[in-house]
């Protein structure tokens, strides 16, 4: 009996088979702890977008799309310059890369270049144009709702602002990133900063005032059809806004303007009296003008 009792400790088949299974226990255990390493870094790629990157100050899309920016990606803001308080805005942020097929990007407006959750007014989404709402208070951002295909080596993602009712300058903060659709973290990804762009929120009453700036508008009173002169000392690219007579902006944009000339009619506005406010090179010039 005492011979039956030791057999098992004595049969070699017994010790390797035992060997053989602390072996694969170890072998399994490495191979969860490998995975428990690599599943932050998948799951760091998010392809809604991620927020809390746009300041400059920033790790931006490091952790995800390659540790550092590139400069093969390019990202510009088009839109007002100015905004009245409590007005809203239309902005569209683009985006380029010579070969990349898609991009995201992620939208904030702060009240500092480099604020992280300052920040201020009211981000909206506009339909189709992909992009969603993220976070609310000073932390709302906007990011892409998922990737967007570039079109002739670009990408645009629109979107409108309601600025705040305290007059002040604030700030445009961005960070784009064109993808090269492979789903993992390498140097084929190329993502940048918007250099943050300052908006000027004036007090409506401040956009009605000193409306004879001006030195000459014709046709005045002038046809919805009609090109409207504003004066041959105004040139080049402008931010041009139209207030009715209840101090609402009706129209704000950025215009090519040569010899005083507007690119195109002030089109489709009911009849009445507007004021214009034009801004040129650091210039402001006002004055009043009658559609009918």
């Amino acid at each position: 009996m005492p011979g039956a009792l030791e057999a098992p400790c004595n049969d070699s088949r017994h010790y390797g088979i035992f060997a053989h299974t602390l072996l694969g226990r170890s072998t399994m255990i490495m191979r969860i702890a490998l995975l428990a390493l690599l599943i932050p870094c998948i799951a760091l790629a998010d392809p809604n977008g991620k927020t809390g990157r746009t300041s400059t100050i920033t790790q931006g899309c490091a952790d995800c799309h390659g540790s550092n920016a590139g400069n093969a990606t390019s990202i510009s803001l088009k839109g007002p310059q100015t905004v009245g308080a409590g007005q809203m805005a239309t902005f569209t942020i683009v985006i380029g890369h010579a070969s990349n097929p898609s991009a995201g990007v992620s939208v904030a407006i702060r009240q500092s270049p480099t604020g992280t959750s300052d920040g201020i007014g009211v981000l909206s989404t506009i339909t189709g144009a992909g992009l969603r709402v993220r976070g609310m208070g000073g932390t709302q951002e906007l990011t892409q709702s998922a990737p967007k295909l570039m079109s002739n080596k670009q990408a645009e993602f629109a979107f409108t602002w309601t600025a705040p009712t305290t007059p002040g300058k604030y700030y445009v903060q961005a960070v784009a990133n064109a993808v090269n659709g492979n789903g993992r973290n390498d140097a084929g990804d190329d993502w940048t900063f918007l250099e943050p762009v300052e908006i000027v929120v004036e007090s409506n009453t401040s956009v009605l005032e000193d409306v004879a700036g001006l030195s000459s508008i014709f046709p005045n009173p002038c046809a919805t059809g009609e090109i409207l002169n504003i004066g041959t000392e105004i040139n080049g690219v402008s931010h041009v806004q139209l207030v009715n007579a209840s101090g609402q902006i009706v129209l704000d944009e950025m215009m090519d303007i040569t010899n005083g000339a507007l690119p195109k009619p002030l089109a489709g506005l009911p009849r009445g009296v507007y004021f214009i406010v034009v801004r040129n090179e650091g210039t402001t010039r006002r004055g009043s003008i009658q559609l009918w």
